[in-house]
């Protein structure tokens, strides 16, 4: 066999370090992928994977009955738009937001993860939610999950920073616990609290009753009694003048 040559040997060494770095480079790729959320499925998978996706929309009546967002209990994450109708902005934002319920769902559903609930809230029709949440201005993306509460700061309102936001992204935005819900009267307890005040009115009224004719009694009991000396008064010269 031929000697091996320095030179040779070289050539070896250097293609085993080329080959590493490709083998490198391809695993560092594939982690980078896995961090951003995986590739996104492609366009003919999309409806197959988003059965079933819609925009949900709350008020202040069903919000913490669906999303339980205070208590971070068993419905999952949401993902809600808080919007206008008189604002114009809002109304881009809205368009594609059923395309942001699609897409994220698929997204969820090709990785094998829970889905994230989408939502839209008219803060026209809930100004209870408006001021629970501190809503200044809209449009507004929050997150909810586990009982926390991030906010989209993305600037614009793309799909794919809303969607990097949703899955990856929230963890380095603001964020505070939710604030509980609000006691908002149920039909039950405005009949409870407008029987409460009908027995308060009554009562009031018994009182006020009560008091006047304590007074009435009391005033013909007075003018009885200063009758009766009146009359004894009188009496009284009139017996004198007889015993004369």
């Amino acid at each position: 066999a031929m000697p091996t040559s320095g030179c040779d040997r070289s050539r070896r060494a250097a293609g085993a370090t080329m080959m590493l770095c490709w083998v490198a480079a391809a695993l560092g790729f594939a982690m980078a992928v896995e961090d951003l959320g995986g590739a996104m499925p492609s366009q003919d998978a999309i409806p197959d994977l988003a059965f079933g996706a819609h925009v949900v929309q709350l008020d202040e009546k069903n919000f913490e009955h669906l999303t339980q967002a205070a208590t971070g209990a068993t419905s999952g994450d949401w993902l809600v738009l808080f919007c206008k109708d008189s604002v114009p902005r809002c109304a881009r934002v809205v368009a594609t937001w059923e395309k942001m319920a699609v897409t994220l769902a698929a997204s969820r559903e090709a990785r094998g993860l829970p889905r994230i609930n989408v939502a839209l809230v008219d803060t026209k029709d809930s100004p209870w939610l408006t001021k629970r949440f501190g809503i200044t201005s809209v449009p507004l993306v929050l997150l909810f999950k586990g009982g926390i509460m991030y906010s989209f700061h993305g600037g614009g309102f793309s799909m794919e920073k809303l969607q990097q936001f949703a899955e990856r992204d929230y963890e380095r935005s603001s964020r505070m616990l939710v604030p509980p819900e609000p006691h908002v009267a149920t039909p039950h307890d405005q009949t409870f609290l407008f029987t409460i005040g009908t027995v308060a009115l009554g009562a009031g009224v018994l009182w006020v009753v009560d008091q006047a004719l304590a007074r009435y009694y009391g005033f013909q009991k007075r003018r009885a009694k200063r009758a009766a000396k009146a009359a004894a008064k009188a009496a009284a010269p009139a017996a004198v003048s007889s015993n004369h």
